[in-house]
């Protein structure tokens, strides 16, 4: 049985993002609040085991109906939770969007999009697919780091797992 999932360095985030991010009372949920007062709520959730390494699931949304314009230190405290859960964690991350809401095009491009601006892009691998299951769509793209070990068998496993919920 592989460990829990190591809780995140609040410090170590707190040294790098633009909004303070807190810990909530559940385990693996962080929040942050912007400026304009928009709450926005960041957790991870355990999922399937990926070539016999532990993913999670990560949920970015926000939390209250407050509405904003562009914000870049958005990205920026986002970015810095990510990797934050790669410095505690070996494991892997799972971005899902569903179709429901009909801005599942847009989002998904949106985070592929922060990432690619990200400054330390080249540490991580992102693989993305469109997926079905019960007969509706999603969006998903799996974040390693480059150093993992099981990287190959990693990527091997998403694919062929992405490509079997394609096809159905």
């Amino acid at each position: 049985m592989l460990p829990a999932m190591r809780q995140l360095s609040l410090d170590r985030i707190n040294s790098v993002s633009p909004y303070k991010v807190w810990a909530t009372a559940q385990d693996n949920e962080y929040n942050f609040i912007t400026r304009s007062g928009v709450l926005y709520g960041v957790s991870f959730m355990e999922e399937m085991k990926i070539a016999d390494v532990q993913s999670y699931q990560f949920s970015f949304a926000r939390l209250n109906a407050i509405h904003s314009q562009f914000d870049d230190a958005i990205h920026q405290t986002l970015m810095a939770i990510i990797c934050e859960f790669f410095n505690a964690n070996n494991d892997i991350l799972i971005y899902i969007c569903d179709t429901s809401a009909g801005k599942e095009t847009s989002r998904s491009r949106l985070f592929i999009k922060w990432f690619d601006e990200y400054e330390e892009k080249s540490r991580f691998i992102i693989k993305t697919a469109s997926t079905y299951i019960k007969n509706q769509g999603f969006y998903t793209a799996m974040i390693v780091e480059r150093t993992n070990k099981h990287l190959a068998a990693i990527i091997d496993d998403f694919d062929n797992t992405a490509n079997l919920l394609c096809d159905k």
